[in-house]
């Protein structure tokens, strides 16, 4: 894992880790929930949607074009 989703795996606030990436982490959750409740009120994002699963979606997508080979275009990467 790296990128995002080794970021994202580190990140996560415990009582252990009170740091710089746990405020990253926080300022994130925050901002994501502002931008996603704003798309929600103007009906482009289902009302049922949760920052928790945009954040989800969001490390799965990276996780996934991390594992991309590096012979693969990017024409086929991006249609993917």
């Amino acid at each position: 894992m790296r990128g995002l989703v080794a970021t994202e795996m580190i990140a996560q606030p415990t009582k252990e880790t009170s740091t710089a990436l746990a405020a990253c982490h926080q300022a994130i959750h925050a901002t994501g929930t502002a931008l996603l409740g704003r798309a929600q009120q103007h009906g482009n994002a289902p009302a049922r949607i949760g920052i928790a699963d945009l954040l989800m979606l969001t490390n799965a997508i990276a996780w996934a074009s991390e594992q991309t080979p590096p012979t693969l275009s990017s024409s086929t990467a991006s249609s993917l």
